[in-house]
């Protein structure tokens, strides 16, 4: 975040682009988040595949059980694709990918909201300090 604060405040451009730092240095955070969230969840599927999990037809459950296809079940769950393809059918795993799925949308959600909470307290700046 520092970085892109002192990259925007070295451009002699207008004020407000010292106002996009920290706009722009959510995007990383938020992948990073985003990241950790995928590697996670997919190394709490990983040890029970493809045992606890159902696959539908055309899919040999042997030739899914690695770390990629754990990761690929991972980040349906936390996009809420809900494809189907390959579903939890342990009972503890079919509750673990909706909540997943809910952290998912709160990663997002917050995500979203904090830079429109940001929009949103810069709009009575401009007003000027008389208040026209």
């Amino acid at each position: 975040m520092t970085a892109a604060w002192r990259l925007t405040s070295h451009l002699n451009t207008h004020r407000r682009a010292s106002g996009l730092a920290g706009p722009l240095a959510m995007v990383p955070v938020v992948a990073l988040w985003a990241f950790a969230a995928t590697i996670g969840w997919a190394l709490v599927y990983w040890p029970h595949m493809p045992v606890s999990l159902t696959h539908s037809t055309g899919l040999d459950p042997a030739d899914h059980a690695s770390f990629v296809d754990a990761l690929y079940v991972s980040l349906v769950n936390l996009t809420a694709l809900g494809l189907g393809d390959i579903a939890p059918t342990a009972g503890w795993l079919r509750i673990v990918a909706p909540i997943e799925a809910l952290v998912g949308f709160t990663l997002l959600s917050a995500s979203r909201g904090s830079l429109l909470l940001g929009k949103l307290s810069g709009i009575g700046k401009d007003a000027g300090a008389d208040g026209s």
